[in-house]
């Protein structure tokens, strides 16, 4: 597990399509600081792993409507446990206080034009990832 939790490290260390998921942590972060949360790194984690869940869940929808097998039988609890372990997972590779603060000191400085641009980017991200889950829904299942 360590091994893969330094590869993800790795990961999001590079500079492409990880510039913006970089972006949306801090956005989310200084907004919970700015809201004097008590929690802002668990705040943070949640809104973040939300998306990923319907991502997931989008992939299963799919992969189940054509490829029917025993996988598709899952209780809640098993679905409770992997959002627990999805959670804890997130947490243990990509959660670090001086990262967190780089990324912070990386798009501090940002103009108006820019925040507005960003985030219009997360809420398209956001909306986009829930909007195609229940789209996904309606055309395999109706």
């Amino acid at each position: 597990m360590d091994v893969a939790c330094n590869n993800l490290r790795t990961f999001l260390q590079t500079d492409t399509i990880l510039r913006f998921y970089r972006y949306m942590i801090y956005r989310f972060y200084t907004w919970r600081l700015n809201k004097s949360d008590t929690t802002p790194v668990t705040t943070v984690e949640l809104l973040m792993c939300l998306p990923h869940y319907f991502q997931i869940l989008t992939l299963y929808a799919i992969v189940g409507r054509f490829f029917p097998g025993p996988y598709q039988h899952v209780s809640r609890l098993q679905v409770g446990l992997f959002a627990l372990l999805f959670q804890l997972f997130y947490h243990l590779s990509v959660y670090d206080r001086k990262r967190w603060a780089r990324w912070v000191e990386e798009f501090k400085g940002e103009t108006n034009e820019q925040r507005a641009k960003g985030r219009d980017l997360i809420f398209a991200y956001t909306a986009g990832t829930y909007i195609l889950f229940f789209l996904t829904l309606i055309v395999l299942y109706l």
